[in-house]
């Protein structure tokens, strides 16, 4: 398994990954992706809308092989 990262090493081209939110006062993992905007851009929870503030992040495992 990979490790935590810090978010500024994290990949800003919409690839979702799961982060990691301090702040938060529930659930402080998320699936997030990077939005770009014309101002920049800010991590988005992929579950539920609004803008999040992580401060690590972790690529996603790959998928299970279907059975066959």
């Amino acid at each position: 398994m990979t490790e935590w990262q810090p978010i500024e090493t994290a990949p800003r081209d919409g690839t979702m990954v799961l982060g990691y939110e301090p702040r938060a006062t529930k659930h402080k993992l998320k699936f997030m992706a990077f939005n770009t905007t014309k101002d920049g851009g800010f991590w988005v929870n992929a579950i539920v809308s609004g803008a999040i503030i992580p401060t690590h992040w972790m690529p996603l495992p790959k998928q299970p092989e279907r059975d066959k």
